[in-house]
């Protein structure tokens, strides 16, 4: 962390602003902290979103929304070219869940509303960040995470293994219209890749129950997925499956 940070605010504020930052950047958590302030100062509160409003190039960043594409309307440029400039709101749950992440996922899990595209995004992220890490599992089962239907879309393999229930089967049409669409075009390159490598990790699961259990997950999403799709027809935002699968076949 910065001097000019640690000159505005606490340590513990500074721990938020550093997990807010790695899960923009995509670097690792700093290290889990054993108090984490449930109020923050108004310095604090300006960083985080100052790290949180970066969200948008950290999409574009790691799924493929950099490269030149066409459009389903047929607009032509990167992501950010095609579309009108798009904001995210980011609600009391991401603050939440960043404090959850500063604390190591230590101590209970408080949900305080109602979720916004944004927090979902924060959401993706922190799964993204964490993986490989023995806090990605605890996050999986964080009940914000499991009610996050673009957590499912891009770590059903992670959160299936959580074993903390079925995946929800509204809220896809959200990233069917408007920003939500435009965030799964961001990361349909990631997508791609990331169903691919749940498909090839099969190869390596010995219980046939959690084969089944995966398996029925996947099912549940995309069913759901591609019924959204088509009700706001829209089904190229499904092509990262056939991205996916195209290797394997």
């Amino acid at each position: 962390m910065t001097g000019r940070v640690a000159e505005l605010v606490s340590p513990d504020e500074a721990a938020l602003i550093g997990v807010a930052r790695a899960l923009i950047d995509g670097g690792a958590l700093p290290a889990a902290r054993s108090t984490v302030p449930a109020m923050i100062s108004p310095a604090c509160a300006r960083l985080l979103g100052d790290a949180l409003a970066q969200a948008w190039p950290a999409l574009w960043r790691r799924g493929g929304g950099t490269a030149p594409a066409i459009g389903h309307d047929g607009a032509r440029g990167r992501v950010w070219e095609r579309h009108p400039p798009t904001g995210l709101a980011f609600s009391a749950v991401s603050f939440e869940l960043v404090r959850w992440l500063a604390g190591g996922g230590g101590g209970g899990t408080r949900v305080p509303g109602a979720a916004t595209l944004g927090d979902h995004v924060v959401v993706y992220l922190a799964l993204a960040t964490t993986r490989g890490a023995a806090i990605h599992a605890r996050l999986a089962d964080h009940p914000v995470v499991r009610g996050a239907p673009l957590a499912w879309l891009g770590f059903a393999d992670s959160l299936a293994r959580a074993g903390g229930g079925a995946p929800p089967t509204t809220g896809f049409d959200d990233l069917c219209t408007g920003a939500g669409a435009i965030v799964v075009e961001s990361i349909a390159g990631e997508l791609a890749a990331r169903w691919r490598a749940a498909e090839l990790g099969k190869r390596a699961i010995r219980d046939p129950h959690a084969l089944i259990a995966l398996g029925a997950a996947q099912h549940r999403v995309l069913d759901a997925w591609l019924a959204a799709c088509d009700r706001h027809a829209r089904r190229d935002l499904a092509g990262f499956v056939i991205d996916a699968a195209q290797p394997l076949l």
